[in-house]
């Protein structure tokens, strides 16, 4: 929850930011690059997450994303350089004047999506461990052969305890 609030509080003064910076045009396309690009790192990081848990040897899956990255991979030089132009001259989209201090806020933009993309795939696989382990938390008890004692802790194994002696004394 505190990285979702983190990454929603920085959202509006970065984002905004790089608006005043660079206009609708040059935010549109920072925004399109932002996506594809935090879109396709969570698809590879998830690719990877069922490489290692089913032990597949395969080469990651290409998908419409991935296409879509690498095509503007290949562009970013072009999209950086309308979006400097933009900013000297054409002024599409972009209100105020033109200052020179304004010009480093263009990068608030990628360094939003930077951070979003690492706080969203970083803890990724233990999210993904997180769950198997509580879905699957008895499967790994036996596999790992722990006793109640470890497992729940001495009040409740206490408690289990006394629940298979009543049980047992019931079926007598």
């Amino acid at each position: 929850m505190l990285l979702i609030m983190a990454l929603l509080s920085f959202m509006p003064i970065l984002l905004g930011t790089t608006l005043g910076a660079t206009g609708w045009l040059g935010f549109s396309i920072i925004c399109l690059y932002g996506i594809a690009f935090l879109v396709n790192a969570i698809h590879i990081r998830i690719e990877k997450i069922k490489q290692e848990m089913y032990g597949k040897d395969y080469a990651l899956k290409s998908s419409y994303i991935s296409n879509i990255w690498a095509r503007l991979k290949k562009i970013w030089l072009l999209a950086f350089t309308l979006i400097i132009t933009n900013i000297l001259t054409l002024r599409i989209g972009m209100w105020g004047e033109f200052n020179l201090l304004s010009l480093p806020w263009v990068f608030a933009g990628p360094i939003y999506f930077g951070l979003v993309t690492v706080f969203t795939c970083g803890p990724f696989k233990m999210f993904v461990t997180s769950f198997y382990f509580a879905k699957y938390a008895q499967d790994y008890r036996a596999l790992w052969q722990v006793s109640d004692e470890q497992w729940y802790g001495k009040r409740k194994a206490k408690r289990i305890v006394k629940k298979k002696i009543k049980l047992e004394n019931k079926g007598k």
